[in-house]
C-alpha cells in the first residue's frame, strides 16, 4: 500500500531470534506476492481503459473533426471502381471515398492536483495513453490545470505520463480535452473552471469536457464546449453506495486501486462514478493521498448494511483486497483476515458458506487459524525478545494498528491485544504515563517494584471473580507484561510481586469484611467476585503488599479508557467531533477553551454537556444510539400513532434536559413573547407563544454563541420520542397509569411552570411531558410496519405543518403521553407552544460522530393553520 512518508509510523514489530514459534499445520493459499498484485492492478487498468476507450472513441472523434480543416481524405473507391468495370460504365472521373480523420494537434488538459480524482487516476492516464496512440504522441500536448501552486501533481501519474505537464494559462489556440471534475466538490476550483472556460470560447479555442457527471460543469461554460460522457453520467443509486461504504467497513484501510475495484464490483460499467462519490464522501476519511477508510462513528452503520450483502459479494471483496493490498506488514494482514471473519464471513454462519462452497471455507479457516495463531503466540513471542525500552517506540505504532479495528474485534480479543499492550507499553506504564486500554473492566495499575519479592503472583478477572493465579499457570501468556487492566471476557493479567515464600497468607477486605487466603500450590485461587463488591473497593494485604482496587465499567457513551498516574480517564467525542477525555470518578468537569466555554461531565444519568450561552447556562445530555418501539400498540392511542413500528437510530446526538426557558430566549433575541411571564419563576419557566418560524430566527441567532462547527436544530419525532422514551415501552417513562405530581397538565397549575419542578426521566431529561408542547424539525411521516433507520420528518416546501411532541399545562394526560402526536401551522403561536434545543455537528469529516437533528426550512407562513382540537387541547386562557 503506498504511504504518506510525512505520516507513516512502523507498523511491524521485530522478529524474535533463534528458533521461531511453531507455527499450525495448515495450507493455506500462498500469500500473493508484489508482483501479482501489480499484475492484477495493470490488468484492472487496462479493462478499465478498454470500456472507456469503446465509449469514447466515436464521440471524441466526431467531436475532433470539426476543429479540422480538411475533413476529408480523398483516396481511390476500389470497391465502386471494380463495380463500375462489371456493369460496363465509364472509369474515369474515378470514384472517390471520403471519412474522418483524427486532428493533427490535441491538448489534453488533466486536473493532476484535483484530490477528488484519486480513483480516477488509472483511467485517466490510460486515456492519454490511448489518445497518443491514435493520434501520435508528437501531436498530443498534455497540460495540468491547478490554482493552487504549492500542491504538486502526485508522483506516479506523472510517471505514467511521461511528459512534464504545460501550465493551464500556457495552453496553444488548438484543440483541447478537458478531464477533470470542474471543481464538483471545491467552490473556488469550480468559479476558476468557469473563468477558464469563458475565455477559451471567447478566444475561439474548440474545447472538449468529459466531466464524471454531466451537472458537474459550470453552467456558464456549458455553452462553450462540446460535452462528452464519462462511463456513467450520473451518480450512484444510493444503494451502491451504501455497499461500497459496507465493504469499506470490512476491508479496513484501502489504497485507490483497490478503492476503484471494490467499485467495479458492485456497480459494474458504473464503477467509475461509484468510487468517485464514494471516494468524496463525508464517511469517508482520507488518510493520505492514495489511502481511505471508513469514518470509524460511521462503522455501525455499514456494519448492519455488510449482513444484507450477498456472499459472493462479501467473499471477492475480501479475495480483491487480499491480493490488491499484498504489500501490507504481516502484522496488517492477520488483523485484515480477523476483521473479515468479525464484520463479514463468520465461520458461524452456515448459509453463508453452503452458498461459496468447502473450499473457500477451508482456504478461509487457513488463513484465520494462522491469523489466531500470530496473535496470540508469534506477536507476543516477538514482543518479549527485545527489552522494555525497546517496545517503548513500537507504541504508536500498536495503537495505530488498533485504531482502525472495529469495536466488534477489539471486543472478541480483548484479552489478546491486553496482553500486547502491556508488553508494547511495559516502558511507559511503569513511567506512569497514559495508555489506551481495550477491554469493559479496568483496574488501576500496581506498582511494579520487585525489591524483596521471593514470588511473584498474578490477578485475573475471569467474568466477575477476581482471582490469583501462580505465575506457572500464566508464564507463557505475559511473561513480564505490567498490564493495567483487566477485560470482561478475557484473562488481562497484572503481577504482584509478593515478599515472603511459599504459603504466603492475603487479606481481601469488601465492605469492612475481611477473608484470608494462603497463596500456595498451582491452582488459581479465587479471590472474591466482583459482581457482589457494588462499588465498594477490594483491599488486599499481604507481606510488604497492600493494593486497593475499584472496578469501574465503561459506559456506554464511552469510546474507551485510558490510565496513568493520574487515575483513569473515560474517552468520549465532543458535538463537533474533537476527542475529549474526562475523570473516571465524573467528580470534575472537564472545560474546553471553545468560545461558548462548554463544560462536560457526567452522572448517574450519563454524559452531559453545560454551555453558557449569552450569560445563560443549558446543559445538554447525550442520547446514545439505539432502537426502539414507535408508536402505540394496538388498541391504544390515535389512528396516526399506528402502526407501532421498530426504529433504529446509529447516530447518537445532544439534546437539552429542560425546553428552551424564557430567560434564554430573552437573553439571545431581546424580547420575551410568553403569556406566563410574571413571578418570581418566570425566567425558568419555558418560553411559549412561538411558532416554528420564530424558531428558526432563534437558531440562526444561537449559531454565534455556539462553539465552532456546533449549529442548534430541533429533535426529529423519532429522536424526541425516543429520548422521552428513556428506555421505556409504557405510556410514559414511568409506567401506563397517569400520576399526578409527575407532570404539569390538566391544567392544574393554570399556566407553564418552572422548568425542572418535576421529577427527570432515567435519561435526565426534564418536562418530557407536560409544560409545553415542543416543536420538531419537520411535519409528520406516515407510519409503516417496516423498520426503519434515522427517519426524518417530512421537509417539502408544501407541508406547512411542523411536528409537536409532549402534551401541555392544559391539556389532558393522555395527550402527553410518549406515542402521542400532534401538528399545527409552522407560523401559528400559541401559549401552549415551546421547544427543546438539539446540537449537531456541521464539519462534513465529523458528521457522522456527532450529527444530530436536521434543521428545517424556514419561511414565513402563508397560509390560515389548520387546528386540531382533538390532539392539541388548548384550554381558554385563565
Amino acid at each position: 500500500m503506498v504511504k504518506d512518508s510525512a505520516t507513516e509510523i512502523p507498523r511491524d514489530f521485530p522478529a524474535v531470534p533463534g528458533e521461531p514459534v511453531a507455527r499450525p499445520a495448515v495450507p493455506p493459499e500462498p500469500r500473493p506476492s508484489g508482483s501479482d498484485a501489480q499484475a492484477a492492478i495493470e490488468r484492472g487498468t487496462r479493462e478499465d481503459g478498454d470500456r472507456l476507450w469503446a465509449v469514447l472513441r466515436e464521440p471524441l472523434k466526431a467531436a475532433l473533426d470539426r476543429s479540422t480543416q480538411e475533413h476529408w481524405r480523398r483516396s481511390v473507391d476500389w470497391r465502386r471502381a471494380v463495380e463500375r468495370l462489371a456493369r460496363g460504365s465509364d472509369l474515369l472521373p474515378l470514384p472517390r471515398q471520403s471519412s474522418r480523420r483524427w486532428p493533427g494537434e490535441l491538448t489534453l488538459l488533466l486536473d493532476l492536483r484535483s484530490t477528488s480524482l484519486v480513483p480516477l487516476w488509472r483511467e485517466i492516464v490510460e486515456l492519454v495513453s490511448r489518445v497518443r496512440r491514435v493520434i501520435g504522441i508528437r501531436a498530443v500536448q498534455v497540460a495540468e490545470f491547478c490554482n493552487d501552486p504549492k500542491l504538486p501533481p502526485h508522483a506516479w501519474v506523472r510517471d505514467k505520463i511521461r511528459q512534464k505537464p504545460l501550465a493551464w494559462r500556457d495552453l496553444q489556440d488548438r484543440s483541447v480535452l478537458a478531464i477533470s471534475d470542474f471543481g464538483a466538490a471545491d467552490a473556488v476550483r469550480h468559479a476558476a473552471f468557469e473563468g477558464w472556460l469563458r475565455a477559451r470560447a471567447k478566444a475561439g479555442t474548440q474545447v472538449l469536457a468529459l466531466p464524471l457527471r454531466a451537472n458537474a460543469l459550470p453552467a456558464a461554460g456549458r455553452a462553450a464546449c462540446h460535452l462528452l460522457h464519462w462511463q456513467a453520467a450520473t451518480a450512484a443509486d444510493d444503494r451502491a453506495v451504501a455497499s461500497l461504504l459496507a465493504l469499506l467497513a470490512q476491508c479496513g484501510e484501502v489504497s485507490f486501486p483497490l478503492l476503484r475495484s471494490l467499485a467495479t464490483l458492485v456497480a459494474g460499467k458504473a464503477g467509475a462514478a461509484l468510487a468517485w462519490q464514494v471516494w468524496n464522501h463525508p464517511m469517508v476519511e482520507k488518510l493520505n493521498l492514495c489511502d481511505t477508510r471508513l469514518a470509524p462513528n460511521a462503522m455501525p452503520a455499514a456494519e448492519a448494511d455488510l449482513r444484507w450483502l450477498p456472499a459472493r459479494l462479501r467473499w471477492q471483496a475480501h479475495r480483491l483486497r487480499r491480493l490488491m493490498q499484498a504489500d501490507l506488514s504481516e502484522a496488517d494482514e492477520h488483523m485484515a483476515v480477523l476483521r473479515a471473519e468479525q464484520l463479514a464471513l463468520p465461520l458461524n454462519d452456515a448459509a453463508l458458506w453452503y452458498e461459496l462452497g468447502d473450499g473457500a471455507r477451508t482456504q478461509f479457516e487457513a488463513e484465520l487459524t494462522l491469523a489466531r495463531h500470530f496473535l496470540t503466540e508469534d506477536w507476543p513471542a516477538r514482543l518479549r525478545a527485545v527489552s522494555a525500552e525497546q517496545r517503548d517506540p513500537l507504541g504508536a505504532g500498536f495503537a495505530l494498528l488498533l485504531s482502525d479495528a472495529p469495536r466488534r474485534l477489539l471486543e472478541t480479543y480483548a484479552a489478546e491485544f491486553g496482553v500486547l499492550s502491556g508488553l508494547v507499553n511495559e516502558a511507559a506504564l511503569r513511567r506512569g504515563g497514559a495508555v489506551a486500554v481495550y477491554g469493559e473492566v479496568v483496574l488501576p495499575s500496581l506498582p511494579s517494584d520487585e525489591g524483596g519479592a521471593r514470588q511473584s503472583w498474578y490477578l485475573r478477572q475471569q467474568g466477575a471473580k477476581l482471582l490469583a493465579v501462580p505465575p506457572e499457570r500464566i508464564a507463557r501468556e505475559v511473561a513480564g507484561a505490567g498490564s493495567i487492566s483487566l477485560p470482561r471476557h478475557g484473562r488481562r493479567l497484572v503481577r504482584l510481586p509478593l515478599q515472603g515464600g511459599e504459603g504466603v497468607v492475603m487479606q481481601v477486605e469488601v465492605a469492612g469484611v475481611v477473608r484470608q487466603h494462603r497463596l500456595a500450590g498451582r491452582e488459581p485461587i479465587e479471590l472474591t467476585n466482583l459482581s457482589r463488591v457494588k462499588g465498594a473497593v477490594v483491599r488486599l494485604r499481604a507481606p510488604g503488599r497492600e493494593v486497593v482496587l475499584g472496578a469501574v465499567r465503561r459506559p456506554s457513551w464511552a469510546d474507551g479508557f485510558s490510565a496513568g498516574a493520574g487515575g483513569l480517564r473515560f474517552h468520549f467525542s465532543a458535538p463537533w467531533g474533537e476527542a475529549l477525555t474526562l475523570d473516571a470518578t465524573g467528580g470534575d468537569l472537564l472545560r474546553i477553551d471553545k468560545r461558548a466555554a462548554p463544560a462536560f461531565g457526567h452522572d448517574v444519568y450519563g454524559l452531559y454537556m453545560g454551555l453558557t450561552l449569552a450569560g445563560i447556562d443549558q446543559r445538554f445530555r447525550f442520547i446514545e444510539p439505539g432502537g426502539f418501539w414507535m408508536g402505540s400498540p394496538d388498541g391504544v392511542g390515535d389512528d396516526d400513532e399506528h402502526p407501532q413500528h421498530e426504529v433504529q437510530l446509529t447516530r447518537g446526538y445532544w439534546l437539552a434536559d429542560t425546553p428552551c426557558t424564557q430567560e434564554l430566549w430573552e437573553a439571545l433575541t431581546g424580547g420575551n413573547p410568553s403569556e406566563f411571564k410574571e413571578g418570581a419563576d418566570a425566567a425558568r419557566r419555558p418560553v411559549e407563544q412561538v411558532s416554528w418560524d420564530d424558531v428558526q430566527d432563534f437558531l440562526g441567532k444561537l449559531k454565534e454563541h455556539l462553539p465552532e462547527g456546533v449549529e442548534g436544530a430541533l429533535p426529529s419525532e423519532a429522536q424526541w420520542e425516543y429520548a422521552a422514551r428513556a428506555g421505556s415501552e409504557t405510556a410514559y417513562w414511568w409506567g401506563d397509569e397517569e400520576e399526578s405530581g409527575r407532570a404539569n397538565w390538566n391544567g392544574e397549575q393554570e399556566g407553564t411552570t418552572e422548568v425542572k419542578k418535576y421529577e427527570a426521566n432515567p435519561w435526565g431529561l426534564y418536562d418530557v411531558h407536560g409544560n409545553v408542547w415542543e416543536w420538531c424539525a419537520g411535519g409528520a411521516r406516515e407510519y409503516g410496519l417496516e423498520t426503519e433507520s434515522d427517519p426524518e420528518d417530512r421537509q417539502e416546501q408544501e407541508v406547512k405543518s411542523r411536528a409537536l411532541r409532549g402534551g401541555a399545562w392544559g391539556g389532558p394526560p393522555g395527550s402527553a403521553r410518549s406515542a402521542c402526536r400532534s401538528g399545527d401551522h409552522r407560523g401559528y403561536r400559541w401559549y401552549g407552544f415551546g421547544f427543546r434545543l438539539a446540537l449537531r455537528c456541521m464539519s462534513p469529516a465529523r458528521q457522522v460522530a456527532s450529527e444530530g437533528p436536521v434543521l428545517g426550512a424556514g419561511g414565513a407562513a402563508v397560509e390560515k393553520p389548520v387546528h386540531k382540537p382533538e390532539k392539541n387541547s388548548r384550554p381558554n386562557k385563565p
